[in-house]
């Protein structure tokens, strides 16, 4: 049975048994009172019939009509009284029994004071009048005892109510107890003891034993309680081993790092850190860590390092860095990444650190950054050595073109002066950019054209318009050749008589990562029957060859001017500024 069910027995008898004794008390009570009304009312009926049998004997003996008139008056509140306990209903069972003579006392009253004067002259007057007075003497008396035998009955009616009551106030609060006695009994046989039963095997658990159990076999709430914990505890057991589980992979992942792992509180005390800790630290196990507050593991001056970017940290920023930590012999690098714990709620409540020691790859970098600070040295001696032994190449073959008076001579020589500087610019760019493997072309054109126009001396005007495209110097060489020649070509032939004319070269990008170059002029253009894509001179060769080298699409244009794109993919190249 539920113990709801059985409380709910106990607490309705308790009330029952509580009431039943209440009413019983309370009727008592009543009853004992109506019984003492009734012993007044008794009392004061007895009083008016003996005030009645002297007032009778004084007007028999003297005659007043004033005793007379007493006795009249004693009469009526004899007959009140009497009329209100048969008639009240509060005044007791079973009223007297003086009807008869009650009745009969006024006619026998009456007779009396008539004959107290004839009496006094007449014997046989004066012995009726004697009778008269027995009668009601007789009369008065049985009504006297009659309520004397109800006033018995009455007192007998309040002592037993009395009793009664008095029984009730020492057996009240015993039956009472009865009740809660029980309910005493149930508490401590059906609720405390498997209680405290439970209490055991919780404080059992709370210590570690996630095997406790208790028994659930029955049904009640108590019984749903226990099997309520136990699938409590069976939830805390799996959880547990599966914690456990998480706990070991953690610190297998953990410990098998190089890294040092280290979790802090709010106090800077560590409350978790992997094997990597130990052996950098000098502590045994990691369990060792636990509690040990970080200033007093790390020393001062790496410690004071630290201190700003844990502040960070707790204030909820991320932080990565290399901390320089001086030391007795060399100075060592440290990287570190600390990310702040948050609650639930919000604020830090702890830090996640990684640390590792980076000295010896600090120190390769250093190295490396100096090997490559050297090599860029050299590169760009080497490009400026190219550039002037270029610049040598054609001052010679400028010396040469002094010592022919052969105009065709001179022109190819001009010509091979020409390309040679072209490409002589690209290692001059190269190595004023800082950059050794790329170029920006469009400024590369720029000084290329000033170049030839400064050679030629032609007045045509040249327009470029060229986006800043980085080339690598694999396709810069080639396509820088390509616009010597077109260029060159425009300035010889585009023009006769000298007359001045525009030329005009585009560099920009197309479809991502392709790339277009275009040189026209507005001149006479092409011989009629000349075809440039058979064309067997020296420069539209040249064009051929550099285009396939650049894997271009090659087309000329016919009509006003001449016209020669290429598009080819850009390799090696990144539209933009150059790194450093």
């Amino acid at each position: 049975m539920r113990l709801r069910t059985q409380v709910g027995l106990m607490i309705g008898a308790s009330l029952l048994l509580g009431l039943a004794v209440v009413v019983s008390a309370l009727l008592s009570i009543r009853d004992a009172q109506r019984a003492a009304v009734a012993g007044a009312d008794s009392n004061e009926i007895r009083s008016q019939a003996r005030g009645m049998l002297v007032l009778t004997h004084e007007t028999a003996r003297h005659g007043h009509e004033r005793a007379a008139q007493q006795w009249r008056a004693r009469y009526r509140e004899l007959v009140t009284g009497l009329e209100a306990v048969a008639t009240g209903g509060s005044r007791g069972k079973e009223p007297p029994a003086v009807g008869p003579a009650l009745a009969a006392m006024p006619a026998l009253f009456d007779t009396l004071v008539s004959t107290y004067a004839a009496a006094r002259t007449d014997p046989l007057a004066q012995q009726r009048r004697e009778l008269l007075v027995d009668l009601l003497v007789t009369e008065t008396q049985a009504v006297i005892d009659e309520v004397s035998r109800w006033g018995a009955r009455v007192d007998a009616q309040r002592l037993a109510s009395e009793q009664r009551l008095a029984l009730l106030a020492g057996l009240g609060p015993a039956l009472m107890v009865l009740p809660l006695a029980g309910m005493g009994w149930l508490m401590a046989a059906r609720v405390l003891r498997p209680v405290r039963r439970l209490q055991q095997v919780m404080a059992r658990v709370e210590a570690g034993d996630l095997e406790a159990r208790v028994e659930a076999t029955r049904v009640d709430e108590i019984g749903d309680l226990k099997r309520a914990f136990t699938r409590m505890t069976d939830a805390l057991q799996s959880s547990s081993a599966r914690l456990a589980a998480n706990e070991l992979r953690l610190r297998l992942i953990t410990d098998n790092l190089p890294e040092r792992v280290a979790y802090f509180d709010t106090a800077l005390r560590y409350r978790f850190a992997n094997r990597a800790c130990c052996s950098q630290w000098g502590i045994a196990e990691p369990e060792g860590f636990v509690g040990r507050a970080l200033a007093d593991v790390l020393p001062p001056a790496h410690y004071a390092g630290l201190q700003p970017h844990l502040a960070a940290g707790f204030a909820g920023e991320r932080r990565f860095f290399v901390l320089e930590v001086p030391g007795e012999l060399a100075t060592h690098h440290h990287e570190y990444a600390v990310v702040p714990d948050r609650a639930a709620d919000g604020p830090v409540q702890g830090l996640y650190v990684t640390a590792r020691d980076v000295t010896a790859r600090v120190r390769a970098e250093a190295r490396i950054e100096a090997t490559l600070h050297e090599k860029e040295v050299l590169l760009k001696e080497v490009h400026h050595r190219v550039k002037n032994n270029m610049q040598v190449i054609s001052s010679l073959l400028q010396l040469q073109s002094g010592c022919t008076e052969e105009a065709p001579v001179r022109e190819l020589l001009a010509e091979s002066q020409d390309r040679i500087r072209s490409m002589a610019l690209i290692h001059e760019k190269l190595y004023q950019n800082h950059d050794f493997a790329r170029i920006d072309f469009a400024d590369y054109v720029q000084g290329l054209l000033a170049v030839l126009s400064a050679s030629h001396g032609h007045a045509a005007r040249v327009d470029v318009r060229a986006e800043p495209l980085w080339l690598g110097i694999d396709q810069a060489v080639p396509a820088g050749l390509i616009v010597n020649e077109l260029i060159t070509n425009s300035f010889k032939h585009a023009f006769p008589g000298g007359f001045g004319g525009c030329i005009e070269v585009r560099f920009e990008a197309v479809d991502g990562e392709r790339v277009r170059l275009a040189v026209s002029d507005d001149g006479v253009g092409l011989p009629p029957g000349f075809d440039p894509a058979t064309g067997r001179s020296l420069g539209l060769r040249l064009v051929h060859i550099l285009a396939d080298q650049l894997d271009a699409e090659l087309a000329f244009g016919r009509g006003p001017g001449f016209a020669c794109d290429l598009v080819f993919d850009r390799q090696r190249s990144v539209s933009g500024v150059p790194h450093g």
